[in-house]
């Protein structure tokens, strides 16, 4: 039994050597993370996974070249990583595409996105481990949104939006929730980060933001040294003494979030339209 695993492990290192090395080759051939290369994209993270799952399935601790094995793991991980970073890109771009002109219109247009890119993860495989592999896709691909929302929210002032929606904060509340569902009916529970940096701009009272805010470093420590003080800023509601105020509490609350405020505009990823 152990010559037969031993056999399929080498088998195995030795055919996915050959698929990572063909499909690293046409990936280097793709212009860009278009739209119309996900169904093959799709398809590649579920064979990789696929493949991992059977490695795991022959794996013994007796075979002599065990190693065989972890090393066919890895590259499979490796390859995974890799076309999942495309999957980032292209929803990144299906994102921008659209809402950085629906933020401008006074008209919800925010359903085109998510049918744009519910559109595309309707191609995933419909198989065990493509069920697994929606789940990661649709999590990438809310987090894309929620990244891209908040940049593009920054870009335009607030007087400006202001108006053209009229109460702003309602219609940011309502775009959350929308975004928070649409996700939520394909994917169950998901990663919150958009949901609770909009409550940054829902808040008027200091104290209430400063514990939103220590919330937030806590639990997204990268994200929150990138929006916080922009976010902060955005309305023009709190004074510079304020927004530091609030910015060193939620620092003082937790502990090397590795956060400098002094800069005023730190945390804008884009320049504000005029």
């Amino acid at each position: 039994m152990h010559e037969v695993q031993k056999i399929c492990c080498e088998e195995l290192h030795s055919f996915v050597q050959m698929y990572v090395h063909a499909e690293k080759k046409h990936i280097e051939k793709l212009q860009a993370p278009k739209p119309e290369n996900s169904v093959y994209l799709f398809w590649l993270i579920n064979t990789c996974r696929q493949l991992r799952f059977f490695a795991t399935q022959i794996n013994n601790l007796d075979i002599i070249n065990g190693d065989d094995l972890k090393d066919t793991v890895i590259l499979l991980k490796k390859m995974e990583d890799c076309v999942l970073s495309i999957v980032q890109k292209m929803m990144t771009h299906i994102a921008q595409d659209n809402l950085k002109s629906d933020l401008k219109k006074e008209v919800k247009h925010i359903h085109n996105l998510t049918e744009a890119i519910l559109k595309q993860c309707a191609s995933i495989p419909q198989t065990y481990m493509g069920k697994e592999s929606q789940t990661i896709i649709v999590n990438i691909a809310y987090d894309c949104v929620s990244h891209v929302y908040l940049d593009c929210l920054m870009m335009i002032k607030f007087k400006r939006l202001k108006k053209r929606w009229g109460n702003v904060e309602e219609r940011i509340k309502d775009n959350v929730l929308y975004f928070h569902n649409t996700f939520a009916e394909w994917n169950g529970p998901q990663n919150q980060l958009l949901k609770r940096m909009s409550e940054v701009l829902l808040h008027s009272d200091t104290e209430a933001m400063k514990l939103t805010c220590a919330g937030l470093f806590k639990d997204f420590p990268e994200d929150s040294k990138q929006y916080l003080p922009g976010l902060l800023r955005w309305k023009g509601v709190l004074s510079e003494q304020k927004v530091r105020e609030v910015l060193d509490a939620s620092q003082q609350a937790c502990p090397n979030p590795g956060y400098v405020s002094q800069h005023p505009l730190m945390g804008l990823c884009c320049l504000r339209c005029e």
